[in-house]
């Protein structure tokens, strides 16, 4: 992709790894009950003729001039060039609430239940197992299990999100910086974000960020994610020079981009506020 930013999007891959000595143990307390992760995006709501319609405001894109709303699993998704009114947004929102209604009623409801103990959730690509913890919750690797607090279904689930974010934060750009010096392609910066659309991006200032969801995918799709940026850092763009870099480095690209391409919404079915029954 040519211009300030190349990305790869949903239609490409995905994956996941986690060092076998990453143990993420943490004392429970009910303030972790409120705990938001700073990068999730905060939901708001807006009234349209008596019906309240819950949106979220995502970054935008490089050189956005225009508000964008588009509709995503039951929410409205709304995208503003940088510093654009709060009330600017609503009043978007509000001059199609025709559209928004619409879409509404014609968006088939989402089945989505919390995490609970005896369930499981794949990282990197394995079964992990969601235990009752007595006094800590966190995430061992080495057993490949997953210990949350005794209290609400919810609170369970949320605790569990943040645990999976919070690892994601920690593995992906280390094993970032893993590759990066194996093949001598560095970045400036490594950031794992929420990304609706893509997998991962770079910029031509050289930082790069990827999907913080990839955690939940195997290490040899993660490795692809992430070499596929790193090769960005020579070729901003997708040229046959582009993807020699990658072949060179990966020469099975092809076969993990169409797992991606197979597997990857599975790996949106984990919300804050539940799991998609499929």
């Amino acid at each position: 992709m040519h211009g300030e930013t190349s990305n790869l999007g949903l239609d490409g891959l995905s994956c996941s790894l986690l060092p076998s000595d990453t143990v993420m143990p943490m004392r429970y307390n009910e303030s972790m009950d409120k705990r938001k992760h700073q990068d999730m995006d905060p939901i708001y709501q807006i009234a349209l003729n008596g019906v309240i319609i819950p949106y979220t405001v995502a970054a935008p894109r490089p050189n956005q001039v225009r508000i964008i709303l588009r509709w995503d699993n039951g929410m409205l998704r709304v995208s503003a060039p940088r510093r654009t009114p709060m009330a600017a947004i609503q009043g978007a929102i509000e001059r199609n609430r025709e559209w928004v209604l619409a879409q509404q009623q014609t968006s088939p409801a989402l089945d989505v239940l919390p995490l609970v103990p005896g369930d499981t959730i794949s990282l990197r690509g394995t079964p992990w197992s969601i235990h009752l913890a007595e006094t800590t919750v966190g995430m061992y690797p080495d057993q490949r299990c997953i210990f949350v607090p005794e209290a609400q279904p919810a609170i369970q689930h949320q605790v569990l999100y943040a645990l999976i974010r919070q690892l994601a934060a920690d593995v992906l750009p280390k094993r970032t910086w893993a590759l990066a010096t194996e093949h001598g392609l560095f970045p400036e910066i490594v950031r794992v974000r929420e990304q609706r659309s893509r997998w991962g991006s770079c910029s031509t200032k050289r930082n790069i960020q990827l999907n913080w969801r990839l955690i939940q995918a195997p290490d040899r799709i993660v490795d692809y994610v992430i070499i596929h940026e790193l090769a960005h850092l020579r070729e901003m763009n997708h040229s046959q020079r582009f993807w020699s870099i990658v072949e060179t480095i990966i020469p099975d690209w092809r076969q993990r981009r169409a797992w991606l391409k197979h597997h990857g919404n599975e790996l949106f079915r984990l919300r804050e506020d539940g799991w998609v029954q499929s």
